[in-house]
C-alpha cells in the first residue's frame, strides 16, 4: 500500500479501497453454505429433540401400560379376595344356620321320649341325652332272692349297674297271710332287674308294689 502524507493524513487510493471492499464482501455462495450448515444444525436438533420426546412419549407409555396391568392385576386379586371372603362368609353363615336347626332338634330331643312298655316295667329314654326313667311295677306275691322282675331292651341297658329298693307285697306260702317286704332290686349291665336281697317289713310300713329309678344309659 502506498501512501501520501500530508501533514498527518494518510490517503488511500481509489484501487486500495476497492480491493478493501472485495475482501469484506461475502459472496451468495458462502452466504448460502453459512445458511445450509445453519439448517444442518437445526435439522439435527430437531430430530434430537423428536427422538427424545418420541422416546419419552415411549416410556411414559409403557409405564402406563405396566400401571394399568397392575391395576389389573390387583383388581383380579381383590376380586378373588372378594369372591374367597365372600364364599367363607357364606359357608360360616352355612354352618351357623345348621347349628341353630341341630340346636332346635337337640331341644326337641330333650322333650322327646323313646319309651317301652314292658309287663312289670316301664322306661322312657331321653333321645337327645343319656338319661331313662324307670318304673318297676311287681305283681309277683312270691318273690325269691335272684328271680327276675323284668328285662329291658338293648338301647335301654344302664351305664353301670342301678340298684334300687321297692316295698312289695307278698304271700306266706305256709299262712297265705300277707306281709311287707322291702327288697333290693338291681338293673345290671345285660337290662335284667333282679331281686338281690329281701327283708321283712315290721311297723306301720305299706306296700306300694311301685318304684321309679332315674339312672345313665350307655348311649
Amino acid at each position: 500500500m502506498s501512501t501520501q502524507v500530508l501533514g498527518n493524513v494518510n490517503l488511500v487510493t481509489k484501487q486500495e479501497v476497492e480491493a478493501m471492499l472485495d475482501a469484506t464482501v461475502i459472496t451468495e455462495a458462502q452466504i448460502d453454505a453459512k445458511i445450509n450448515v445453519e439448517k444442518s444444525a437445526r435439522e439435527l436438533a430437531i430430530d434430537t429433540v423428536n427422538a427424545a420426546l418420541a422416546q419419552e412419549t415411549n416410556q411414559r407409555e409403557a409405564d402406563k401400560l405396566e400401571l394399568d396391568d397392575k391395576i389389573a392385576d390387583e383388581a383380579v386379586l381383590r376380586d378373588h379376595g372378594d369372591n374367597a371372603l365372600n364364599t367363607r362368609i357364606d359357608q360360616e353363615a352355612s354352618i351357623r344356620q345348621q347349628a341353630d336347626v341341630d340346636i332346635v332338634h337337640a331341644i326337641e330331643d330333650f322333650k322327646t321320649f323313646e319309651e317301652e312298655t314292658y309287663p312289670n316295667a316301664y322306661v322312657a329314654k331321653l333321645k337327645g341325652l343319656p338319661i331313662a326313667i324307670l318304673t318297676v311295677h311287681n305283681t309277683d306275691k312270691s318273690l325269691h332272692v335272684g328271680d327276675t322282675i323284668a328285662t329291658l331292651d338293648q338301647k335301654f341297658f344302664p351305664k353301670q349297674a342301678v340298684d334300687f329298693i321297692m316295698y312289695v307285697e307278698q304271700i306266706d306260702a305256709g299262712t297265705g297271710t300277707s306281709r311287707t317286704v322291702m327288697i333290693t332290686c338291681r338293673l345290671n349291665n345285660n337290662g335284667d332287674i333282679t331281686v338281690v336281697n329281701m327283708f321283712d317289713v315290721t311297723g306301720a310300713t305299706s306296700a306300694t308294689d311301685r318304684v321309679t329309678v332315674l339312672y345313665f344309659t350307655e348311649v
